[in-house]
């Protein structure tokens, strides 16, 4: 296997060129530094981080998350699973995501997903819906995912 040197040159200061890389690596880096920027964007001096949602309410900056004006008190995983639904609401995500989201893990199949994220929904619905076993804001799509609904 080739050795390579990857070098950044800066072109302009919204500009960088990575130089001496693969072309696959050269646009993971991309996004990634994309990334990094945009979340250094949103989380600058002065500027909350947070999500709002119908009666859901998170201060990402704080960790604190409150349901129509209710504290609730989440797992950080708990915690990862509704910032990212809301911040999702507009589409479904499959349980491989989630678990990625709230474990950092890489699931083997769709079935470990599944088995693994139930118990993170469940325990999430038990905080933050009014009749659990009735869910309104964090809705299954049956062979699909969950969904966040205000």
């Amino acid at each position: 296997m080739a050795s390579f040197t990857p070098t950044l040159v800066e072109i302009s200061p919204a500009f960088l060129r990575i130089v001496g890389m693969p072309s696959e690596v050269r646009k993971a880096v991309e996004r990634a530094l994309e990334r990094r920027k945009s979340a250094q964007a949103q989380g600058g001096e002065g500027h909350k981080r947070v999500l709002q949602a119908g009666g859901f309410f998170m201060n990402l900056d704080q960790h604190t998350a409150t349901v129509d004006g209710r504290d609730v008190e989440l797992t950080s995983q708990e915690f990862k699973l509704l910032a990212y639904l809301m911040q999702n609401a507009h589409r479904v995500v499959g349980p491989p995501e989630l678990v990625r989201v709230a474990r950092d893990y890489d699931p083997d199949s769709l079935n470990e997903a599944r088995q693994i994220i139930k118990w993170y929904i469940h325990r999430l619905r038990k905080q933050v819906e009014p009749d659990p076993s009735s869910p309104r804001h964090i809705v299954n799509i049956r062979g699909v995912g969950y969904r966040f609904e205000e």
